[in-house]
């Protein structure tokens, strides 16, 4: 991740503006006006305060040199717009998803014709693979015994490496086909939605040492809720919502997002977050692995290109002595990871502003090789099938398409 320097690039913490300014200026002002806290920055003091209750904060005393920087590793989750596919990456590890559904009919093993379109996209992906260990793991919903379902997710898996071996040859892959039955589910088994999610294939491998973009064309999906070009804003019942900036930075996108007040409903937080309680490790598939608070931060924006939706970067945390997060991961039942979105957090103190007011919040994306992108919000395909109308019109998605890219 890239690091600007405050100090070289000449940007105030919030405590040095004001003491720039006189007493009739602070006494005009609040911390929403725009013009004089707009391109500011919260000091470290500032920001161990905000995470720890005040007791732990206190015990700091002038001694804030013993917060020390660490480097986290980092999360990225993307999802085909036309096919099942999915991606995880993680630090020396990528997984692609496959339905299982769309692959497969009911207890067979033979790969269906709609299949081909699947795999024509992972195969797009392993191209891009300098070898290595390839792993394809086939997995079940538990409609049966383990044993019946042990044999039938080690078919799957092997129909897969062999239609893959056709399609572009897997020499330079170490590969190892394996069947996990039913014993690693990533969502209930007590729901038919829940089950069609278990039953897929995985792919585990290194990823390439330099981002590679897969190039997949196809048409954009239909937008779900309010559509706009840029510079245009869309009117939800969250507020005004206008794209201020996207600019590249090295390997990240770096999008600013402006939610103003309307009329009749104000500008809420909930424009930039879903309308339902969803865990964030890879927006949802390792719900049983991680942890993380995501409900007042700016996650929901995506962005799409090349037939592909990129969701906001996540980071893995060691929380803080003394912080609520501590607390999480300690309750948690067995061996928890804190994660969280790399976007505005704590939006909740800057909901229903009013029609007057207005709030901006920063998302961090993959980058993304091109002039103009698409930011959307839906509701996660894998969530579709399992919510109601009613909690999907409660997410107000939007789009704003051809959002230029600034480089940097």
């Amino acid at each position: 991740m890239p690091v600007i320097d405050r100090e070289d690039a000449g940007v105030l913490t919030i405590a040095e503006l004001e003491s720039q300014m006189t007493e009739d200026e602070r006494a005009e002002i609040d911390e929403d006006h725009e013009d004089y806290y707009g391109q500011v920055v919260p000091s470290v003091e500032d920001i161990i305060k905000r995470e720890l209750r005040t007791s732990h904060f206190n015990e700091f005393g002038d001694e804030l040199d013993r917060v020390q920087v660490r480097e986290m590793p980092i999360e990225s989750y993307r999802e085909g717009v036309e096919t099942s596919v999915s991606r995880i990456d993680e630090y020396e590890h990528s997984t692609l998803m496959i339905s299982s559904d769309v692959l497969f009919e009911t207890d067979s093993s033979d790969l269906l014709e709609e299949a081909d379109e699947e795999l024509a996209a992972v195969t797009a992906e392993l191209e891009e693979v300098e070898g290595g260990e390839l792993r394809i793991v086939g997995h079940t919903d538990n409609d049966g015994t383990e044993e019946y379902n042990q044999g039938l997710s080690e078919e799957r898996a092997e129909s897969v490496r062999d239609e893959l071996a056709t399609l572009i040859g897997l020499e330079d892959f170490d590969v190892a086909v394996e069947g996990e039955s039913f014993r690693e589910p990533i969502a209930d088994n007590e729901s038919e939605e829940g089950m069609a999610l278990n039953r897929r294939v995985e792919l585990h491998f290194t990823p390439p040492t330099e981002t590679i973009e897969i190039e997949i064309e196809g048409e954009l999906p239909e937008a779900l809720g309010e559509d706009e070009e840029y510079p245009n804003a869309v009117h939800t019942g969250d507020g005004a919502i206008e794209i201020e900036s996207i600019q590249r930075i090295d390997d990240l996108m770096v999008g600013r997002i402006k939610v103003s007040g309307l009329e009749d409903v104000g500008a809420n937080y909930t424009a930039l977050t879903f309308g339902f309680g969803r865990g964030i490790g890879a927006r949802g598939w390792s719900n049983d692995e991680t942890l993380g608070f995501s409900q007042y931060s700016a996650y929901a924006p995506t962005l799409i290109h090349n037939n592909q939706r990129y969701y906001p970067l996540d980071i893995y945390l060691t929380p803080l002595q003394g912080s609520s997060a501590e607390e999480w991961v300690d309750d948690a039942d067995g061996d928890m990871d804190l994660i969280i979105p790399l976007a505005e957090r704590n939006t909740f103190e800057i909901r229903n502003l009013g029609a007057d007011g207005h709030y901006t919040a920063t998302v961090l994306w993959p980058a993304i090789d091109d002039e103009t992108v698409t930011v959307d919000v839906t509701v996660p395909r894998h969530y579709q099938d399992e919510l109601s109308d009613r909690q999907i019109e409660n997410t107000h998605p939007w789009r704003i398409t051809n959002v230029p890219i600034e480089d940097l």
